[in-house]
């Protein structure tokens, strides 16, 4: 029987803690972590909608909001480091997609834009969603009913965990090291009805000052543009160290 070598701790160490090296990192090993990329749709107060190819943009850089100010995206607005692709060698696996609207949305304008957005997700050169985006509900956030001093807070479907668009794990999409993706929200395709039933397209955004109701209808609350934060929630593979 082959020998057991072990090596000898003197008795002045027992019960003492020994100094060890921390683990070593493993060169090129990736690690899967639960990710969510996004990237915002943004619209000022009293502006016609107009389609938005999002995830183009990345931290930092500079973007006109359509009707408003010139930004430079923050992490708020976005966590993509490149535009149009991930960083090598990163990858990404979709299993879900998810529109989730900001509470400030007027309900009149998140009603018009869900119904007419079309929304469309592209890998390299190929469609893997086209879809009403009142079909990717958000999973969780604020749930308003009704008005309150004449504001009101909106969500983009009922706020469950398990209330969104999934692929799940057979059917996810994969987006591969350096693959270029995008993804289109068009809220100028359908003919929503304005308030006396007039198809209009595209829409205007509700004014800041809000709009005065004629009897019987209710007054609209001011308007604070279209704030709409698309997430590709998935499984990201990314280098360990």
């Amino acid at each position: 029987m082959a020998k057991m070598r072990f090596k000898q701790v003197a008795e002045t160490y027992v019960g003492k803690p020994i100094f060890r090296r921390k683990n070593i990192g493993v060169p090129g090993g990736l690690e899967e972590v639960k990710w969510s990329f996004f990237d915002t749709y943004l619209i000022a107060p009293n502006t016609v909608v107009q389609a938005q190819i999002l995830f183009q943009s990345y931290q930092g850089q500079s973007f006109q909001i359509p009707g408003g100010a010139l930004i430079n995206k923050t992490t708020w607005h976005t966590n993509m480091q490149k535009a149009g692709e991930l960083p090598n060698p990163e990858r990404l696996k979709v299993f879900a997609i998810m529109a989730e609207l900001a509470a400030q949305v007027t309900p009149h304008d998140a009603i018009r834009f869900l119904s007419a957005a079309l929304v469309t997700l592209k890998v390299s050169s190929k469609d893997y969603l086209n879809e009403s985006a009142q079909r990717l509900p958000q999973a969780g956030g604020v749930f308003y009913s009704g008005y309150a001093n004449a504001d009101a807070a909106v969500s983009n479907g009922w706020p469950d965990a398990k209330n969104l668009y999934s692929f799940g794990q057979t059917l996810m999409i994969p987006i591969g090291q350096g693959q270029s993706f995008q993804l289109v929200a068009d809220p100028t395709q359908a003919y929503p009805a304005d308030a006396a039933y007039t198809p209009t397209s595209p829409f205007t955004t509700d004014v800041v000052a809000g709009v005065v109701g004629v009897a019987p209808a209710a007054p609209l609350p001011p308007g604070h543009g279209l704030t709409v934060k698309f997430h590709l929630d998935g499984i990201r593979s990314r280098l360990i160290a």
